[in-house]
């Protein structure tokens, strides 16, 4: 194998030496050489580039080629064992090549770079490179990073951008037998047998698959505390899976398993088509990730598994830190000494009762039911279900959009029907997006919302238009421009169905459709949501808050129904349980004895930030509106517990400290970046 390493590196001491044992001024008469020239030098770049890029190219189609020859007589045909013993070899060299620019400096050093240049691989510029078989596997990419800092680290460098010797660090890598070296080997080559095209239901059971599947991700889980070593990868994997049996049930394991293996797969080995995720009160968007799928059926598959689900450490949930959650057995093992705390002191029948009849209701796109306008969710029935069994429940209407009715106005409803058409309102913030239906008649009924960019993000590759889509919608319904219209806030409450899925469709039948219709749609709406009243809306409340009527405080949930599970951390251990996302209505007149009502756009700050929003996005909602906000201790403690960060507050109460980077160009940049994240 031959690479050209660390070009630019040996180039300029070269240049410096060479210019200075030459003739600099060619016209001066001297003994000296001449020096070469800037053409000559650009001319030795470009072809030390070439030979970068034929060496880079060489070693790809070695891995390439080997690659191949594996999976042709995979498992068991002529001479695999030396096919296999040649593919290892040209993965190790694979994997050479990108510690030798991962090791000196560290995975995020500007001089990791330098293979970008050589290869002039401008799209990537920034990113590590992929000059060898198109880089580490996407599957096996954080694990070789952790792998790399823990020999960095054994080395004493903590830091990226801190130099270490590249012969001693290449020398530890070669010894290495470490676990951390085995979690990232183990990774790619799992990622390789995904990729490899063949059917691997036939060579797989469902306990075998679910393993691996689980490996790295229990890995990433065990590898945040930095350790000097990590468990044995696969030792910590049958540990989870058997935490699994013991808490779920085998059948259950087994069967969830079995379905995610025949689930069909995409080219990499994830989901050929995002599942939705629902595990306690976790709900995403949809994943391609079979470990999401695995466990959404798992602690969906019977009322016990949805209860245990639900004692998961609710902050644990939030952010960046789910996957981990959901990877680590300490976390399960909390869920379960959790349940065991609620068994003792309610049995299993109040428990598996009241978790029957949350588990199967329609959710509201963040673990909660639909139809509950405060938005309390999951555990808040849950533990007033064990208190009191016979708690009515929030109930959401479904319907076709040919079916509306002025009863709608002022619910909360699943609405089905055809786009016709998407209207925009560009050049104004929000810039509210209104879907209009083909059913609807005369145009009276739409869906809207303020964060438009939600409907490109949930546009299939390579579709451009909603029009024509069969969408289903899920919101308050309001007045809305000549009409009425359902608004919803985040990605999970607009769903893309399938053509037929408005086919056979039944409606339901809420008792409050038994009612007499209102008198008039504007008397039955709780808001109106034309932007032109919500600034009215919006000034009337700011004037109120100033003559000191109003105070912002949170709703509070009744004195019985005290979330139990989260008594272990907060009161409430659920940050949805008191949120409301519609805003509430402006009193007529000031009123000392009124019930306190916090403003609306921290409710919408929570909301955007449970929808996994980037932060600059609401920055930049904030930076626009320009309005400053009293915020209570409870409404900090409620941000916070929703991942606000303090920057985030502080531009709450004080708009005037966002900084100049906060821009529509830098918030679509990161509406983009957190699109394309996995899930």
């Amino acid at each position: 194998m031959k690479i050209v390493l660390w070009i630019p590196l040996v180039l300029l001491p070269a240049a410096g030496i060479c210019f200075g044992q030459c003739n600099q001024y060619p016209l001066r008469p001297s003994l000296l050489p001449p020096c070469p020239t800037i053409a000559s030098q650009v001319s030795k770049a470009i072809d030390a580039s070439r030979d970068f890029q034929k060496a880079s190219a060489e070693l790809t189609s070695a891995v390439e080629g080997a690659r191949r020859a594996y999976w042709k007589v995979f498992p068991d045909g002529s001479g695999v064992k030396e096919a296999e013993s040649i593919f290892l070899l040209k993965l190790a060299e694979k994997d050479f090549n990108y510690l030798t620019f991962a090791l000196p400096l560290g995975m995020n050093d500007p001089t990791v770079q330098v293979a970008n240049l050589m290869t002039l691989d401008f799209d990537n510029l920034k990113n590590f490179p992929r000059n060898v078989d198109g880089g580490i596997r996407p599957l096996a990419f954080r694990l070789f990073g952790e792998w790399v800092n823990a020999l960095r680290r054994s080395q004493g460098r903590v830091q990226d951008g801190a130099f270490t010797n590249a012969p001693a660090i290449l020398a530890t890598y070669a010894t290495d037998q470490s676990n951390w070296r085995k979690a990232y080997e183990d990774a790619r080559n799992w990622a390789e047998f995904l990729a490899s095209g063949l059917d691997i239901q036939k060579y797989l059971t469902p306990q075998v698959y679910i393993v691996n599947q689980m490996e790295t991700g229990v890995s990433e889980s065990l590898a945040k505390g930095k350790p000097k070593d990590l468990p044995d990868p696969r030792g910590a994997s049958m540990d989870l899976y058997n935490l699994f049996v013991k808490n779920f049930g085998e059948k259950e394991v087994l069967a969830a398993a079995a379905k995610t293996l025949a689930a069909p797969k995409n080219s990499v080995g994830g989901l050929a088509q995002r599942a939705e995720v629902l595990i306690g009160t976790y709900q995403s968007q949809p994943s391609p990730n079979p470990y999401m799928l695995f466990l959404t059926q798992l602690t969906n598959a019977t009322p016990h598994n949805y209860a245990l689900a639900l004692c998961l450490d609710q902050y644990g949930l939030m952010g960046s830190q789910v996957v981990n959650t959901l990877s680590s057995k300490e976390q399960w093992d909390k869920a379960a000494a959790t349940y065991g705390q609620l068994l003792a002191r309610f049995g299993e029948p109040a428990i598996v009762a009241a978790a029957g009849r949350i588990k199967d209701l329609p959710k509201d796109g963040a673990g909660g039911i639909r139809g509950d306008p405060q938005a309390k969710g999951a555990i808040y029935w849950f533990t007033t279900l064990l208190q009191d069994p016979k708690t009515p429940l929030p109930d959401s209407g479904q319907f076709l959009v040919s079916s509306y009715d002025p009863r709608w106005n002022g619910k909360t409803v699943d609405v089905r029907g055809t786009v016709s058409r998407v209207e925009i309102d560009k050049g104004k913030f929000p810039p509210y997006a209104t879907i209009h239906f083909k059913e609807s008649k005369n145009d009276k009924f739409t869906a809207y919302t303020p964060n438009s960019e939600i409907l490109d993000e949930i546009l299939p590759k390579g579709v451009t238009t909603l029009a024509g889509a069969v969408v289903e919608v899920y919101g308050n319904v309001t007045d809305w421009k000549d009409g009425a219209g359902v608004r919803f806030q985040i990605r999970n409450n607009l769903k893309l169905l399938d053509a037929n899925a408005l086919t056979n469709f039944k409606e339901s039948s809420p008792e409050w459709m038994t009612l007499s219709p209102a008198p008039s749609a504007v008397a039955a709406a709780p808001v109106t949501e034309n932007q032109a009243e919500v600034a009215r809306v919006e000034g009337a409340r700011e004037a109120t808050i100033r003559r000191g009527s109003v105070q912002s405080a949170p709703p509070t949930p009744s004195q019985g129904a005290t979330p139990i599970i989260g008594a272990r951390t907060r009161p409430s251990s659920n940050p949805r349980d008191a949120a409301s996302i519609a805003p509430p209505r402006v009193p007529a007149a000031p009123a000392p004895a009124a019930a306190p009502v916090r403003d609306p756009l921290v409710n919408n700050v929570i909301s955007l930030l449970k929808a996994k929003f980037p932060e600059i996005r609401i920055m930049l909602m904030l930076k626009q509106r320009n309005r400053p906000l009293n915020l209570t201790g409870a409404d900090r403690g409620e941000l916070e517990a929703a991942g606000a960060s303090e920057k985030l507050i502080e531009a709450m109460m004080n708009p005037a400290l966002i900084g100049p980077d906060v821009t529509p160009q830098a918030a679509a940049a990161a509406a983009r970046q957190n699109a394309a994240a996995p899930r």
